[in-house]
């Protein structure tokens, strides 16, 4: 990055649009280990240890 910039030919409003709508995406939070638990519980699957137990 450089130490300073040249804006002495900038435009200023170049891209403003009026009445334009700003659509953020909305991020949720990644699942932590224990809410993956708790969802394997609710839908009748245990976890990958009891999985790989059960193919041995």
């Amino acid at each position: 990055m450089k130490s300073e910039y040249d804006f002495s030919k900038a435009e200023r409003g170049k891209f403003y649009r009026e009445g334009a709508e700003i659509r953020l995406p909305c991020e949720t939070p990644a699942p932590t280990e224990k809410d993956r638990g708790e969802d394997r519980q609710r839908i009748g699957r245990g976890n990958a240890s009891t999985i790989e137990k059960g193919r041995r």
